[in-house]
């Protein structure tokens, strides 16, 4: 399992915030990914979480990723997924009809 920290935002409307992810191994080609994040629009920050399988490949120690999540009509419906990284950071672009932007995360440091 890997976590990252990081930001997500939107190219649509400028929206952003606090992202954090864990990936998780599932299969030789398959990996979870946990995304949690944080909406402070509103007074009241929101935040949200959902999970994705996402098919990934290995390239020259890099792993490419593609998946597809339907967070519901009212988060936007369905966002498709691409993204590289390696054991440092992860760079996802996403999109669905109305919204697309980026998750930008990096490795957070080990505690001693």
């Amino acid at each position: 399992m890997s976590k990252g920290l990081g930001r997500w935002n939107s190219d649509a409307n400028g929206h952003n915030d606090v992202l954090r992810c864990l990936v998780t191994k599932k299969t030789d080609s398959v990996y979870e990914t946990r995304f949690h994040a944080r909406y402070s629009r509103w007074i009241i920050p929101l935040s949200f979480a959902y999970a994705l399988d996402m098919n990934v490949t290995a390239a020259g120690g890099a792993y490419n990723f593609l998946g597809q999540a339907d967070l519901g009509s009212l988060a936007g419906g369905i966002y498709h997924y691409t993204g590289e990284g390696n054991t440092t950071g992860l760079h996802f672009n996403f999109k669905a009809d109305n919204d697309h932007g980026t998750f930008r995360l990096k490795r957070p440091e080990k505690i001693q």
